[in-house]
C-alpha cells in the first residue's frame, strides 16, 4: 500500500478525503492512542504546534432553562 501524506490545512470532515487519506488519519490517530497511554505523554515531533479539539453538535450545548 502506498504511503499517504496529509495535504490539507485543517479537517473539517471527511467527506472530500479519499480512503487513503482516512486510512492515514485511522493510523495517526492509533499512534497517538499509544502516547496517550504513556507515563510521559509528550510527543517530540510536536514542539511548538498547537493542537485543538472543537466539538459543536448538539450533544454538547448545555442545555435551555
Amino acid at each position: 500500500m502506498k504511503a499517504t501524506k496529509w495535504n490539507h490545512k485543517d479537517l473539517l470532515g471527511i467527506w472530500e478525503s479519499t480512503a487513503d487519506e482516512i486510512r492515514h488519519l485511522l493510523d495517526t490517530a492509533s499512534a497517538f492512542k499509544e502516547v496517550g497511554e504513556r507515563a510521559v505523554k509528550k510527543v517530540q515531533s510536536l514542539r511548538g504546534q498547537t493542537m485543538v479539539s472543537l466539538l459543536i453538535e448538539p450533544s454538547t450545548a448545555l442545555p435551555r432553562a
